[in-house]
Formats: C-alpha cells, sequence, structure tokens
C-alpha cells in the first residue's frame, strides 16, 4: 500500500504445500548433494606456465631455377598461353572423320550414277539419289566448319572439290542416258529448290557449269530464232556467237547471285574459289 509516497509490501507467509514451496525445497537439497559430493579444490591455484619466446629458424636459402637441368622441365612464360596438345589431334580427328564421311557418301553417290535409267521413275529415283548423296556429301564439310581451321577446312574442300567433275560428267550424261527424258535446264531448276544455301550454291555451280559446257540452252535459242525467221523472212538470222556470249553471261550471272548468298566469309571464299575453277574452262 502506498503512504507518504512510499510503498510498503506486505509480507505474506508461504503455504509450505504451494508448488513454488516444494519445487524450492527439492532443488535446494539437490544442490546440497551436489556441493557436498565434489571433490575439494586444492588451494593452490591451476595455471600453465608461460611459454618462453624462441626466434623462428631462418628459412632455407631458395634454389635456383635451373633450366639447364635433365631432371627439372623450362620454366614456362606468364605471358604464354596454357599448353593443349589435343588441340592438334583434335583437328587430326575432325579432318579423317569428315574425309571418311564424305568419301562414303561420294561411293553411294558413284554406286547410284552407275545404274542405268531404264524407265521414268527409276530416273527419277537415280536423280533424287545423286542430289541426296552430293548434299549429304557437303554438308558434312559445312557443319564442321567452325571447328576446322581454314588450312583443315582447305583440306577437307580439296578432297571433296575433286568428287565435283563426277556430278557435272552425271548431269552431262543424263539427257543422251535417258532420251531426252531429263535435260540440263530440268536439272538446272531442280538444284536450285534445295534449302540449305551453302549446298545449293554448290548444285547451282555444278548444273550451271553442266549447262555451259553442254550449250543447250544455246540451240534452243537457235532452233527458236529460226522457227521465228522462217515465220517472218524480213528479220536476219541470229548470230550463235552473240548468243552463246548472251547465254553465258545470263548463266554466269545467275551463279555469282547464288553465291552471294553465302555470308560466311571462311564458306564463301572457298565456294568462289570453286565457282572460279569450275567455269574456267566453260566460258567463251
Amino acid at each position: 500500500y502506498f503512504t507518504n509516497n512510499r510503498v510498503y509490501v506486505e509480507t505474506m507467509a508461504e503455504d509450505p504445500n504451494s508448488y513454488a514451496a516444494r519445487s524450492r525445497a527439492a532443488y535446494s537439497q539437490v544442490t546440497g548433494q551436489l556441493q557436498n559430493s565434489s571433490p575439494a579444490r586444492s588451494s593452490t591455484p591451476y595455471y600453465q606456465a608461460p611459454v618462453q619466446y624462441r626466434p623462428a629458424a631462418p628459412a632455407a636459402a631458395a634454389v635456383p631455377y635451373n633450366t639447364n637441368s635433365v631432371d627439372m622441365p623450362a620454366a614456362p612464360s606468364p605471358f604464354s598461353a596454357a599448353p593443349d596438345g589435343s588441340s592438334t589431334d583434335v583437328q587430326a580427328t575432325l579432318v579423317t572423320s569428315v574425309s571418311h564421311k564424305a568419301g562414303q557418301e561420294a561411293y553411294l553417290m558413284k554406286k547410284v550414277m552407275d545404274k542405268p535409267c531404264s524407265s521414268a521413275a527409276i530416273t527419277d529415283a537415280n536423280v533424287s539419289a545423286v542430289f541426296n548423296h552430293c548434299t549429304n556429301m557437303l554438308a558434312e564439310m559445312v557443319q564442321k566448319s567452325e571447328e576446322l581451321t581454314p588450312k583443315n577446312y582447305y583440306e577437307v574442300h580439296t578432297k571433296i572439290l575433286d568428287q565435283m567433275p563426277y556430278v557435272e560428267d552425271y548431269f552431262l550424261s543424263l539427257p543422251s542416258d535417258t532420251a531426252g527424258l531429263v535435260t540440263l535446264e530440268d536439272l538446272y531448276l531442280i538444284a536450285q529448290y534445295y534449302p540449305k544455301v551453302v549446298q545449293r550454291a554448290y548444285l547451282h555451280v555444278a548444273a550451271g557449269c553442266a549447262l555451259l559446257k553442254s550449250k543447250e540452252r544455246v540451240h534452243s535459242l537457235v532452233a527458236a530464232s529460226s522457227s521465228s525467221t522462217t515465220a517472218s523472212e524480213d528479220q536476219p538470222p541470229t548470230d550463235v556467237a552473240v548468243l552463246r556470249d548472251r547465254v553465258a553471261k545470263e548463266i554466269l550471272a545467275e551463279l555469282l547471285d547464288s553465291v552471294k548468298g553465302v555470308q560466311c566469309p571462311l564458306r564463301g571464299l572457298f565456294l568462289r574459289h570453286y565457282l572460279l575453277q569450275a567455269t574456267r574452262d566453260k566460258l567463251p
């Protein structure tokens, strides 16, 4: 209670049977037993003697790096890249793999070329198979162009380029083997329908070179001009040399437009190389 700004607390007698009183009594009993059972402490304080300071032993002198020693390798330069001995092996493996797969496709392509074209259905199947094997052969070179170095890409490109004259010769032989059922103009158009741009450009160049060599378009234009001249005798006959030059310029312009579709510098460079090599002896 409060009296004159002072607080007085009345002390009440605690019931010995209450929970608090019994808990306090039990705790006091347990604490007393623990204190009586604990060993007596010695009057001497326990402490550890300080460790005397001992100076550290001097470090052994560093042995100079002897580059002339047989047991120790030469010290690498800190500015040199980490040695990678597997890069040459990886490139050799890639070249071998691509050459092997391209050789398999070339073998299957030549095997189909040797089949006779006895009917229209067989001719269509043979022509489709030749186109498929040729594009698969070219795809092996195109797919690995990002992994191959320019030197190894040139090696693979040279091996595949050796097979392209067989494709041109097959295109040239088809009109006579099929008795005019398949013309070089048809092959020239079929080659432009392939979806992959690099393979389409190679096939387009091969078909265009065969068309240039056969002069099939020139003969058709001469025949058309002669028939028109017969109908109207007032017009002078068309010069064959002029037609040949005009047709060669048209086909070459179409091939150049096809080659320009390849934007990769490496692929485009070797594709232009093939265009120059293929058309070198076919232009008038």
